[in-house]
């Protein structure tokens, strides 16, 4: 993969803060995926829809800092908890390079909670520079159990911004 040296120094840069902060916890998968926030969702709404409560939904929210978004291999991290109040995983996917040195990555947001569905869900980028990484297009799938991002860096070049995720649940009754 190609790198520019500036973006290979602010990588180190971000490697060295996220393993400086992770020195005191436990940490599993890498170390920018640990910084994945509930809150860290500035361009999303703060709001969520009035019908909400009424339909006892539940709201998650996740910032996914440029640095987790070129991953050499897929790497997945769990939300909510499928066992008691319902949850799944958020799956970042191995980056890909095309000949003119495009890269494409898919982050798929799923339920792995019998009778759990998205109802809902957006993306955006937020930070970074402008045009170092494209949201391509979104997906709610017709089942409800998957929404997906694939997300486009022209030309490998530039600061990534993060990508904010936020995505509404309903629980079914079965």
């Amino acid at each position: 993969m190609k790198i520019l040296s500036t973006r290979r120094i602010a990588a180190t840069l971000g490697v060295t803060a996220v393993l400086a902060i992770g020195a005191t916890a436990a940490i599993a998968g890498t170390a920018a995926m640990n910084l994945i926030s509930n809150n860290n969702t500035a361009t999303l709404p703060t709001k969520n829809p009035t019908d909400l409560k009424a339909s006892q939904g539940k709201a998650f929210a996740w910032g996914i800092p440029g640095s987790a978004l070129q991953p050499d291999a897929a790497e997945t991290v769990t939300w909510g908890n499928a066992t008691t109040t319902g949850g799944g995983n958020v799956t970042i996917g191995k980056m890909t390079q095309d000949n003119a040195d495009n890269g494409y990555v898919t982050v798929v947001v799923k339920s792995m909670d019998t009778g759990l569905i998205l109802t809902d869900a957006m993306a955006t980028i937020s930070g970074g520079q402008t045009g170092a990484v494209q949201i391509t297009s979104t997906m709610l799938s017709k089942s409800g159990t998957t929404y997906t991002v694939k997300l486009k860096f022209p030309g490998m070049e530039g600061t990534i911004g993060s990508l904010n995720l936020k995505w509404y649940t309903e629980q079914l009754a079965l």
